[in-house]
């Protein structure tokens, strides 16, 4: 596919900037909240260049006040943050700025990637617009402390628009720099971990067009991104506790996912966090700091019914559409991917948390980007002008929708208060969010 940019993306790009900070621009004046405590205030670690070493070497919370392991390692974020912090210290102002560049620059960059592959500027702008402004990305761009999320996001696109490159242009360059990238992604953030079976799953639809031969016959470029994983699993292996590195089971965890009483139910409740994931992307609402996700109760209730039928009618759309419509199957199947790290499919506590939604919701918002704009261009060719203008509208509508709640949302990151204070009228059955307010 081309990867030729026709047109004039500064536009593009001042588009883009104005949608990011008329949405996430009144955060700028938001304070240290959560867990900005212990990782940059309190954290006297990231203070001083000589703690570097250890730094690269150990669990991200090993080195805070915390001081005992989180199952998390991300070097190359520590990196960020000590760097941060040399630039900013304890002004939450250019904190927050930095987080909003970010999120700026993974806007542009869905917006390029997304050229790229429906080779439709409209298709793209309108996928990016959506991610820019969506309510459920507000987790993962106003507290600070998110940051790895954003920058792991920012290499994973990186390596995303490499790797196309490389195969569309032949040249072996774009392959190295694809996993250079999604190396400093990986060591960001381990959500990243899935981003190579994109990349299978891309070439099998676009590049061999469904041919498993040719896909098969290209293992020595998918080569380089599996060892990388090796080598993360092996240092994660090896420099942090034995018992964060291997699940976070072992610490005995208690996060926000009630564990289910069989494997069974356990795959139920993995299906019920995916259907939940889903409606917060559509429907935005009672966002929350902090949910409690009940365990599906038995096999035989409507409620594991209901779930059996919305996965299986997803996985079969998309199946369906596959050679009908490449890229409505190929972004349902990104975001089951995409969101693979963050399902629980292995028990690891139980997470759920609207942060981890933002690389997947890369998925979500490409798909309603490219049948608005698809919708659309059918309008104009058959002279349907009114339906066409009605279209529009309701795009305009969608967006603006999206935009006030994500700036409404804001304030309630303004400070701690205001933050548990909203998260217990959200989740009033939650003793962690009464014990933080």
């Amino acid at each position: 596919m081309s990867f030729v940019l026709k047109g004039n993306n500064f536009v593009v790009f001042s588009i883009l900037a104005v949608c990011v900070f008329i949405v996430f621009g009144n955060a700028l004046f938001n304070g240290f909240v959560y867990d900005d405590g212990y990782l940059i205030v309190q954290n006297d670690y990231i203070k001083d260049f000589s703690n570097l070493p250890q730094m690269l070497f150990s669990d991200v919370t090993q080195m805070t006040p915390i001081g005992k392991a989180s199952g998390y390692y991300r070097p190359v974020s520590m990196v960020f943050l000590m760097l941060s912090y040399r630039v900013w210290g304890q002004n939450p102002f250019g904190w927050h700025l930095g987080n909003i560049l970010l999120h700026l620059a993974n806007t542009f960059l869905v917006f390029l990637l997304l050229r790229g592959i429906f080779r439709d500027r409209t298709s793209a702008l309108l996928a990016a617009v959506l991610f820019a402004v969506h309510p459920i990305h507000v987790e993962a761009v106003t507290p600070i402390y998110n940051f790895m999320g954003l920058l792991g996001a920012f290499f994973g696109l990186k390596s995303f628009i490499a790797f196309i490159k490389s195969d569309a242009m032949k040249d072996k360059k774009y392959l190295v720099l694809s996993v250079f990238m999604f190396t400093l992604g990986l060591f960001a953030k381990e959500e990243v971990f899935a981003l190579p079976v994109v990349f299978v799953l891309y070439d099998f639809y676009f590049a061999s067009r469904f041919s498993v031969k040719s896909v098969v016959q290209k293992w020595p470029n998918y080569f380089w991104f599996f060892f990388v994983m090796g080598i993360y699993i092996f240092a994660r292996v090896s420099f942090i506790e034995q018992d964060a590195a291997v699940g976070f089971w072992n610490l005995k965890l208690a996060f926000n996912v009630e564990p289910a009483a069989r494997p069974l139910l356990h795959i139920l409740t993995i299906v019920k966090v995916w259907f939940l994931y889903i409606a917060m992307l559509v429907a935005p609402v009672r966002l929350s700091a902090f949910h409690m996700i009940r365990a599906v109760p038995s096999i035989l209730s409507w409620q594991a019914v209901g779930l059996l039928l919305f996965i299986f009618g997803v996985m079969a759309f998309a199946l369906y559409t596959a050679r009908k419509s490449l890229f409505v199957s190929f972004f349902i199947s990104f975001f089951f991917i995409s969101s693979f790290m963050i399902s629980n499919i292995v028990p690891i506590g139980g997470l759920f948390a609207e942060r981890l939604m933002y690389f997947p919701s890369l998925g979500f918002c490409a798909l309603v980007g490219f049948l608005f704009a698809k919708a659309i261009n059918r309008c104009q060719e058959n002279n349907k002008n009114s339906l066409k203008k009605v279209l529009i509208l309701l795009c305009v509508i969608i967006v603006a929708l999206y935009a006030i709640q994500s700036a409404v949302r804001n304030y309630t990151w303004r400070n701690n208060i205001s933050l548990w204070r909203d998260t217990v009228d959200k989740t009033p059955q939650s003793s962690i969010a009464r014990i933080n307010l």
